[in-house]
């Protein structure tokens, strides 16, 4: 075994969080940087002894104190760090390049991080929801916005209420179902916040960013992992359960035409689509948390993507099989990787279609925006024709980059599944 350098140090200090878990492994959950994972005892005296800026042999003499490790030599501590400890990513090396990380978080999908409210403001309104997670409280606001959206669907069309508001909106009603919108989802990170603080964890902030180019929110509560999954589940869902109030309120005045009914149905619409949304699993949003937490699946794109690679690059389900612990996870993780790979096939497929369709149209469409303009009278109908070619060339850049994303993934996986591996040389 090569011997690792003593100079090895963590990228960032180090916080250990002790879990509710039974189980010996995950007593501890570590965060370290943007780094995070559970361990058992071993793991985290040797991490807290490396962050002391302790030798190996200071954090052997630790060790051996305690009687479950009075036979741990020097050399098993270095091969626990080989072993274990290198490829989670969280050691520097003397010329302080990162240890190659083996767990992908993810943390970088959304681009540009900004906060929003830190951690006192978040923490004050958390506080000021928290109550919403009651057992009868929970229960009331459940079945009202069950009957609520039940009778909005009953007699709206979700679709041809979004297809009225780009006709009919005017240019204020447009900015105001906007602002609405977004003042909705910041409501649905209050309640990611709120449900880690029913349970007892403080979200150090609720911030902004840019998922592809479109202005996304999020939470940051890695603490939650400290939680077992039951509960981290409820904390997923809790920004679907405060969107569903938020709704049964934009339907109430909507039922009652208080002010503009074109925009509340506007509204109700667009967040009920964002509500189908959160729970696919396929994307990195609320359902894809919840599903890999419903089925125990820790860094479940990793596995997916080793999933796939075992069954199309070495076509051995026994390598696919070896992924997760027991059946129900295997089959759950099938159903991920499969419906993955349907998933962004079929939306490739019909953004593709529509874009061959609509090409020869685009032309008449501009055109159209021309006319429209030239023929506005008013102040307000120049405003509404501008946020409408905003909207039209913001959706037409989405497409553009989701297809040209996908080719690329698409590329990369038939190179990735041809290529033969260099080890093998």
């Amino acid at each position: 075994m090569q011997t690792i350098d003593v100079s090895y140090n963590l990228i960032d200090i180090l916080q250990v969080k002790k879990t509710d878990f039974e189980v010996l492994h995950k007593q501890f959950l570590i965060l370290c940087g943007t780094k995070q994972f559970y361990c058992g005892f071993l793991i985290k005296e040797i991490l807290t002894g490396l962050n002391d800026k302790k030798s190996f042999s200071q954090i052997h003499s630790q060790l051996i104190q305690h009687s479950a490790y009075q036979h741990l030599k020097l050399d098993d501590v270095e091969k626990i760090i080989d072993k274990k400890i290198r490829p989670l990513g969280v050691l520097v090396g003397k010329e302080n390049e990162i240890i190659k990380q083996k767990i992908d978080y993810d943390n970088d999908s959304i681009k540009s991080q900004k906060t929003l409210f830190n951690a006192s403001k978040t923490h004050f309104l958390a506080s000021a929801f928290k109550f919403l997670f009651q057992k009868w409280v929970a229960v009331f606001f459940i079945l009202s916005g069950l009957f609520a959206h039940v009778f909005y669907l009953s007699s709206h069309s979700v679709f041809e209420e979004q297809h009225s508001v780009w006709t009919e909106a005017s240019a204020l009603e447009y900015l105001l179902i906007y602002l609405f919108i977004l003042l909705i989802f910041v409501f649905h990170e209050a309640g990611h916040s709120s449900a880690a603080l029913y349970f007892g964890i403080r979200t150090p902030r609720i911030g902004y960013g840019f998922y592809l180019i479109y202005p996304v929110f999020f939470t940051q509560i890695s603490e939650a992992w400290k939680l077992q999954p039951q509960k981290r589940i409820i904390i997923n869902l809790a920004g679907v359960y405060f969107q569903w109030i938020a709704g049964s309120i934009f339907i109430l005045l909507d039922y009652f035409s208080i002010a503009s009914t074109t925009m509340w149905s506007g509204i109700v619409a667009i967040n009920f689509v964002r509500l189908l949304y959160s729970f696919v699993p396929f994307m990195k949003a609320d359902g894809y948390w919840i599903f890999s937490d419903g089925f125990g699946l820790t860094n479940l794109r990793e596995k997916s993507n080793e999933f796939l690679v075992a069954i199309f690059k070495y076509f051995s389900f026994r390598k696919a099989r070896q992924i997760t612990d027991t059946k129900t996870q295997f089959y759950a993780l099938a159903f991920f990787s499969f419906g993955t790979v349907l998933f962004f096939g079929f939306w490739f497929s019909v953004l593709a279609i529509i874009a061959w369709n609509f090409a020869p149209a685009l032309p008449d469409f501009l055109i159209s925006f021309y006319d429209k303009w030239q023929n506005a009278t008013l102040i307000s109908h120049y405003l509404k024709i501008i946020v409408q070619f905003i909207l039209f060339c913001i959706t037409l850049l989405g497409f553009a980059i989701f297809i040209v994303r996908m080719i690329g993934l698409i590329r990369f996986a038939v190179q990735f599944l041809v290529k033969e591996e260099s080890s093998q040389n």
